[in-house]
This record gives structure tokens, sequence and C-alpha cells, in this order.
């Protein structure tokens, strides 16, 4: 009875690391409460009472965890329901380049950079490879940015992007890179908080 529970606490536990951002607290939660039952179990005291203060604080930080996702939602990735809506404000201009990037510290957002320069190669020119940042940006958790070479010239691709990604709710800073050619833009996908 106690090994499938364990087994089942651990295939939970995997589960959740890999598919939530609040994945990390909800397993320690979890190690916390079956420490919790196995000091209760075998009557240490000192093993239950460090088990219920490891829930208090995971139960804590999950707290947290849900105001900070309902304060700041992620608006990197794009809606499923609102692809064919996005896809029908943007035209295609094979004259406009883009690249894309994305940072070493979060894994998903080079999988969703990935995924948006499937998307935007319909309309524009790709760039062949991606720009890898090793640092976040402030101002970018959650957040897509467009950068263009200056704030008076933006390639007309980089304003129908936005405009595009406004119709969705999905609200992208604008940067500016000087590197960047007139007719060049970069889709830079934020971090996950």
């Amino acid at each position: 009875m106690l090994v499938d529970s364990i087994r089942w606490f651990a295939s939970v536990a995997l589960e959740w690391l890999r598919e939530s951002p609040s994945g990390k607290p909800a397993v320690f939660l979890m190690l916390a409460t079956l420490a919790a039952i196995w000091g209760l179990l075998r009557q240490r005291p000192r093993l239950l009472h460090g088990a219920v203060g490891a829930v208090v604080v995971c139960l804590a930080m999950l707290g947290y965890n849900l105001i900070y996702d309902q304060a700041f939602p992620d608006r990197r990735e794009l809606p499923a329901q609102d692809i064919r809506n996005f896809e029908q404000r943007l035209k295609p201009n094979f004259k406009e380049s883009f690249s894309m990037g994305c940072f070493t510290t979060d894994v998903s957002s080079c999988v969703l950079a990935t995924k948006y320069r499937d998307v935007l190669a319909s309309f524009w020119m790709p760039e062949d490879q991606q720009t890898v940042f090793p640092t976040p940006f402030p101002g970018l958790a959650n957040r897509l940015s467009i950068v263009t070479q200056s704030e008076e010239v933006r390639p007309q691709g980089a304003l129908q992007l936005r405009e595009a990604f406004n119709s969705i709710g999905i609200d992208p800073s604008l940067r500016v890179d000087g590197s960047l050619k007139p007719n060049e833009f970069m889709l830079i996908v934020g971090t996950r908080r």
C-alpha cells in the first residue's frame, strides 16, 4: 500500500515538474507530505515537525505562484483558437526578413521561438539562425518583444506583426537594435517568469 502510494506520488511529481511552472513547489509539497506521514507512522516527532514545516512553506510557495500567475499571466504563446485571426492580419512580403530571439535560461523560450519562426516564415523571409541570449532582458518575463533598427523607420512587417498580436490580446513591447537592417526585424520570446 505504502509502496503504491509512493509510486503514484513520484509519477504525478514528475509530470508536474515537466508541465507546470508551479510544479516544483507542488513536488516538494508532496515529498514533505510523504515525510510527515512517514514520521507520524514511525512516531518520530523531529521528522514530523520538520515535514509539517516544509508543508507550510510549500503551501506558501504554491499560493504565491497562483497569485503571481493571475496577476502576470504568460503572454508569450499564440492561443490555438486565435491563430487564424492572427494570420489574417499579416500580408506576405519576402523583401523583409525576420529573426527570432530566445534565452538559454528558459528552454520554453526557445521552443516557442521555433514555433513562431515556422508560422512567420509564411509571411517574411526567415534568417538562418535564431539569436540565443545568455541572460533575460528586464521586463520580458512572460512577454514578447519586436525589435527593429530604429524607432523612426520600422519595417511594415514589424508593424503588422504587432497589430496582429494586439488583435488577439498579446501586447509585445518594442525595442531598438542598430545592428539590424532597415528591412529586418526580430521577435524575441521572453522567459517564463
